[in-house]
């Protein structure tokens, strides 16, 4: 199985990081791939959230459903992918108090 790491190393407040990835309703503003993100079901965070994802790479759309099955507050959420894309994704917060660094490993 493949694996793929990236990360970004940000002067911003380790607090204002965690509180903009966990809102995982957001995320279709960062993420250069998602067309659409629905919640399934009430939930919006922590372990058991799910959420159907529209995704285009060029002429490929999916529509990916990922289910959180990690929840460390304040440092690392992570998914299960359980659509036509299978595998597990890790978003890490890493850092001191205004340096941060963001890891998403996905595999």
């Amino acid at each position: 199985m493949a694996r793929i790491e990236v990360f970004k190393d940000m002067a911003v407040p380790v607090a204002d990081v965690w509180e903009a990835l966990a809102d995982l309703g957001s995320h279709r503003a960062w993420m250069w791939d998602a067309r659409s993100i629905r919640f399934v079901g009430a939930q919006t965070r922590g372990v058991g959230t799910r959420l159907e994802v529209e995704t285009a790479v060029g002429p490929f759309h999916t529509r990916d459903v990922l289910e959180v099955t990690g929840w460390e507050e304040g440092r690392s959420i992570t998914v299960t992918h359980r659509g036509l894309v299978r595998g597990k994704g890790v978003l890490t917060v890493l850092g001191r108090v205004t340096h941060v660094r963001v890891v998403w490993e996905e595999q």
